[in-house]
This record gives C-alpha cells, structure tokens and sequence, in this order.
C-alpha cells in the first residue's frame, strides 16, 4: 500500500513562534516516519511576523497555503461565500455579572494557572487577549510577562477601548482599518 499524503500549513507568529515551529515540524517528520505517511509541509507568515513581511496579520499568501492544505483550523465563510480567519469565541462572566468574548486559540500555558495572592500596595493586570497576553501571570522575566506590577509603576487608568479591529484590516493600507473596525467595542468603558 502507498503512503498517504497530507499536505499541511505550518502558521509560526505570535505565541507559536519559529522557535516553536521548527520543533513541532520535528516532531510531524517523526509521525511521518512512524507511519506510512508522506507530510508535504510548507511554512507561512501569520500574526505579527506577518504584518512586519507583507502588511497584513493573514496575508494573501498564507490563506492560499491554507486553502491548499487539507485541514484548515479556525476558517469560516462569510455571508458573501468569502473565508476568513475566525479563532473560536466564547463567553466569560465576571462574578459581578459583567460579560466579556475572549479568544481561544487552544490550549496553552496561560489556560490553567495557580491562583495568585496579590500582596498590598500591588495589582494584578490581564492582557485582553487571554491566550497570547504576557500578563501577571507569567513572572517578570524577560521573555515571560510583567509579574505582579507594583502600585507605584501605575501612571494611568485604561477608561474605554480606543481601537479594535476584525482582523481583517492591512496595517501598512489605514484605509481598510474602517472596514475591519468592531465599532460596538470603541468606547466601550472598563
């Protein structure tokens, strides 16, 4: 019997970085030797790498490698037949009822963390974007997060969302920033 084969889209950028990519390709090229499996892997751009080469956080070229692949995670059309990339949302109720749509991008070291005591004169601060936030929750190391920030290092105080986006828009083309604004989260009060 001959191999089968996969084609695949490797997607290193934020959070997944090439680091992390060359290691995870290790390990397909192992499966594929295991198994009567042939891997055709072709690496792209996404996220910020992305925006830094082409301009764009879901370039052209990458949803291309994409579609050629034979397994696409977190793809939906929309009402006009087009695909774009839609990370699976979910609903997270504060205990004082307040309701917030957080990403998930899967599991990563930031889904289960220890409970923290925060000590006086410090604050806990969450990054918005639960899975890729170097926030409290990691230690202030350099290449980890902020740690428990002390009271002092606070200069300011985040009222209201200045800017958010569908992540549609191109960075290095501002006009296509109105097409891809969430305008019902802009001044949308903390």
């Amino acid at each position: 019997m001959g191999k089968t084969t996969l084609k695949i889209a490797a997607l290193a950028g934020d959070g997944i970085g090439p680091e992390i990519m060359r290691e995870a390709i290790k390990v397909l090229r192992a499966v594929e030797k295991k198994h009567a499996l042939k891997l055709d892997i072709t690496e792209a751009s996404v996220g910020w790498d992305a925006v830094d080469k082409e301009g764009k956080a879901l370039p052209d070229s990458t949803l291309a490698v994409c579609k050629k692949s034979d397994a696409i995670q977190f793809r939906e059309k929309t009402s006009d037949g087009t695909e774009r990339c839609r990370y699976p949302r979910y609903q997270e109720t504060l205990p004082n009822g307040k309701s917030f749509t957080v990403l998930d991008l899967g599991t990563t070291p930031a889904d289960d963390t220890q409970v923290y005591s925060v000590p006086a004169g410090h604050i806990f601060l969450m990054g918005d974007n639960r899975d890729r936030s170097a926030d409290s929750r990691f230690p202030a190391v350099e290449g980890a997060g902020i740690g428990i920030v002390p009271s002092e290092n606070i200069i300011g105080r985040a009222w209201f969302t200045v800017f958010s986006t569908d992540g549609s828009a191109e960075w290095l083309k501002p006009w296509t920033w109105l097409s891809a604004a969430r305008w019902q989260r802009m001044g949308e009060g903390f």
